[in-house]
């Protein structure tokens, strides 16, 4: 897994996600930190001497995906999620339903079913954003997936994570 290198990079595959957190040494490279979510029930392995602290249980982390994604988000935050200097995966913070957030653009082709992102928060948050989400999404027929429709649609975004 690449590191990222700046603070909107991000390394991905099946298993953790890799960004930075928003620090730069001299040379505009992430400075000594890095998050990781691990987005499967495996625990992914750390190299010799790195350290983690568990926040599991401190965020909620939440994805949308398929068709229309991109009309719901337009309905819940001012970011521009579609920025064209940007190639998926990228990392993008503020706010979403007015909740800070860190969201990870995926893919952008909804029309191939890969589109989608995943973001996470302050898991206090949680009922009240799926809640908004799940408003907003309701003119588009959104609806609750579960844990294995999420990873059928993360297998099919990293068979060609860059195709557009």
């Amino acid at each position: 897994l690449r590191p990222p290198y700046t603070t909107t990079d991000v390394g991905f595959r099946i298993g953790p996600r890799l960004n930075a957190p928003g620090r730069l040494d001299s040379a505009g490279r992430a400075a000594s930190r890095a998050r990781v979510r691990r987005l499967v029930r495996r625990i992914p392995h750390l190299p010799p001497g790195a350290a983690c602290t568990d926040v599991t249980e401190a965020s909620a982390c939440l994805a949308l995906f398929g068709p229309k994604v991109f009309s719901i988000t337009e309905k819940l935050t001012p970011l521009d999620l579609d920025p064209p200097a940007k190639t998926p995966p990228f990392l993008l913070q503020g706010p979403f339903s007015r909740v800070p957030c860190q969201i990870v653009v995926m893919n952008r082709n909804e029309n191939s079913g890969k589109g989608g992102i995943v973001f996470t928060c302050s898991r206090g948050y949680a009922s009240d954003m799926v809640d908004a989400i799940l408003a907003a999404g309701a003119a588009f027929g959104l609806r609750p997936a579960g844990e294995n429709a999420f990873l059928r649609w993360l297998a099919k975004v990293a068979q060609n994570p860059d195709a557009q």
